[in-house]
């Protein structure tokens, strides 16, 4: 049996950090178990989220240049 630095006291953080372990945990394993093409779909509808929710918070981040996507989509900017 392994023998750890810290008491058990220090390691473990409280039932809410266990909880956060165990819903992402649950979300990974959901992902996982998804079609190939739904997955995708969903990443893209993520990114496309994001991307419209941070240009505002970084205007002109991508100015001047081309953003081009994993699949060589290119976007203008």
């Amino acid at each position: 049996m392994p023998t750890h630095k810290k008491p058990e006291s220090e390691r473990f953080r409280g039932p809410v950090k266990y909880l956060e372990y165990l819903v992402a945990r649950a979300l990974v394993t959901t992902l996982q178990r998804l079609p190939i093409r739904f997955a995708y779909r969903l990443g893209r509808a993520v990114a496309v989220l994001f991307a419209k929710t941070s240009k505002s918070s970084m205007p002109g981040w991508t100015r001047g240049r081309r953003a081009e996507t994993s699949v060589g989509l290119r976007a203008e900017t």
